[in-house]
């Protein structure tokens, strides 16, 4: 996830959010002259996968918690979502993706689930076309510089990233050395700055299940033609196959 804060003249203050999109606190403040509004977008399928990870971990948490209201919001998740009471993977992953894409607006209309939010549906509400810039965060660097010379831009100030290999694992890398959900979602023994994406078992999934992969990758149809990406993998020995083609 990578991470912006600045303040234009007018005093707001502007902060990364986890569904990668650019908000302000001060409600309608993108509205005022003088903002810079921007995001760096990820692969669609990546930003898919760190999800899964960051959804898991938070569900966890919140299985911890000792609060009347966190335990109903977490025996709700064990009702009503089938993936949180499989113990194996890749079960647990695939029960994931698919009643996810059976059911969507359902299944991501209740926190944490709305990490798996497909990028541009998480931009379309905030922006729209208001949005000054849109980079990558594989190119962060030659990205960064280009955005830094647009109007209204000069004063943004790039915060703290964090490694491809820790995105990967999204907010599970935060505790990933001592968290009991490793153990659930098969990396037991795995680290999150050195491991490759290929030894997870849910990418190994996508290796050995080609329809899997044009599945998930048809959810995220819109992210990878809006934002230019390729849905070819050599560096994981997948590509999609499916009938979708891109416009360009």
């Amino acid at each position: 996830m990578l991470e912006g804060h600045w303040k234009n003249e007018n005093g707001i203050d502007f902060y990364r959010v986890p569904t990668n999109v650019q908000k302000f606190q001060g409600g309608d403040s993108f509205k005022f002259d003088g903002d810079c509004t921007f995001t760096f977008v990820r692969d669609p399928l990546l930003k898919f996968m760190s999800a899964y990870f960051t959804i898991n971990f938070y569900i966890a948490e919140m299985g911890r918690q000792k609060s009347k209201s966190w335990q109903e919001q977490y025996n709700a998740i064990i009702k009503n979502y089938a993936f949180w009471n499989i113990t194996t993977e890749p079960a647990r992953f695939r029960t994931f993706v698919y009643d996810m894409i059976n059911s969507t607006n359902e299944f991501l209309s209740v926190r944490p689930m709305d990490h798996a939010y497909t990028i541009s549906g998480n931009m379309s509400p905030f922006f729209g076309s208001k949005i000054h810039f849109i980079g990558r965060v594989e190119q962060l660097s030659e990205h960064w510089e280009i955005l830094s010379k647009l109007d209204h831009c000069q004063d943004a100030i790039r915060g703290r990233e964090t490694s491809n290999h820790e995105l990967s694992f999204g907010y599970l890398a935060n505790e990933f050395q001592n968290h009991e959900v490793t153990e659930m979602l098969g990396l037991t023994g795995m680290d999150s700055r050195t491991s490759q994406k290929s030894e997870f078992p849910q990418y190994k999934e996508l290796i050995r299940d080609q329809q899997l992969l044009n599945d998930i990758v048809e959810h995220l149809w819109q992210d990878y033609v809006c934002f230019g990406y390729e849905p070819k993998y050599p560096k994981l020995g997948f590509e999609y196959s499916g009938k979708f083609q891109m416009p360009y």
